[in-house]
């Protein structure tokens, strides 16, 4: 009599087979989403950017960039001004991470002239390493940009006199970012930052 069953020796050659063909579509799958992922990321790193670039060319050079080679725009200020639009929960989510960017991070506008170069930026960390000697004068200019927020939103009128406090209790500036200091905007909206 014959016997029509599986030896034990093809039946592992078998699983071992299925096995090889489901590592090989896990890692195909993994490298469909890493590519998906940071093609994602690609997209909202060029969304900023050109918000950046809009916003220069539709509403001008922002009050505290003049006479500046170098301009800084948060994110949430091109947020305010509707150049980025944030989700329902007020963020801009990271494809990469999953987390939303902190919104005092956005792009660097450099002068040359009469011509624009944007650059954009997942973190200020990345700035920094990019641009060595920046850090400070892009975190002022952050401040300034949430100063400008305030005085849009008309929390003050012709000349104001506010301090750091004043922006993150508005929601405008991140709680942890800068110790105190004295910010003053004139008639003409010139942000100084003491």
């Amino acid at each position: 009599m014959e016997n029509k069953g599986f030896t034990l020796a093809e039946m592992l050659a078998v699983i071992i087979i299925l096995a090889i063909f489901g590592v090989i579509g896990i890692v195909s799958v993994e490298s469909i989403i890493k590519k998906g992922t940071e093609k994602a990321y690609q997209a909202q790193i060029s969304e900023i950017k050109t918000a950046a670039e809009n916003l220069v060319k539709i509403d001008g050079e922002p009050t505290w960039c003049s006479n500046e080679s170098n301009c800084f725009v948060s994110l949430r200020y091109l947020a305010f001004k509707k150049y980025i639009k944030l989700n329902d929960s007020r963020e801009y989510i990271n494809p990469r991470t999953d987390k939303p960017f902190s919104l005092e991070t956005g792009s660097l506008i450099k002068k040359y002239g009469e011509n624009y170069i944007v650059e954009a930026y997942e973190s200020l960390d990345e700035l920094e390493a990019k641009n060595p000697g920046l850090l400070n004068k892009v975190k002022k200019q952050a401040v300034a940009a949430a100063a400008m927020i305030y005085k849009e939103k008309e929390l003050c009128t012709n000349v104001c006199n506010l301090k750091t406090s004043d922006l993150i209790s508005n929601g405008l500036l991140s709680e942890n970012f800068y110790n105190e200091v004295d910010i003053t905007i004139d008639y003409n909206n010139k942000v100084n930052i003491g």
